[in-house]
Formats: C-alpha cells, sequence, structure tokens
C-alpha cells in the first residue's frame, strides 16, 4: 500500500493486549515503535497464573 512508510510502522498495546504487543514487536522486525499501556503482561498471567500462582507442572496440567 502507497500510503504506509514502512519505516514508520508502530504498535500500541492496551490493558491485556499490552504484552501481546511487546511480543509482537520482539518477533516482527517491520514495527519500529512499540507502546504497551498495561497493569500486566497478559501472556505472564495465561502461562503462569496471576503473581505466578500456577508456576508448577501441575498447575498447568490442571489449567489444561
Amino acid at each position: 500500500m502507497k500510503k504506509v512508510d514502512p519505516d514508520r510502522i508502530g504498535i500500541i498495546g492496551i490493558c491485556g493486549w499490552g504484552g501481546m504487543a511487546i511480543n509482537t514487536a520482539a518477533l516482527d522486525t517491520r514495527i519500529k515503535a512499540t507502546v504497551a499501556s498495561t497493569m500486566y503482561d497478559m501472556t505472564r498471567v495465561n502461562a503462569k497464573g496471576y503473581f505466578d500462582s500456577e508456576d508448577s507442572e501441575e498447575a498447568r496440567y490442571e489449567k489444561k
């Protein structure tokens, strides 16, 4: 698309999407600027639970 400047692509993640924006920016080299406005990293919460309360093999198995 002619209206898109490939050197000025940015991403913003608000609330639970803040962690997603950070992870996407780490993977996609086209992204030049990232903003995350969030209280916590939702991807970490999904993986380990709030305050890492589910950070064990048993807890992860139960979550499935």
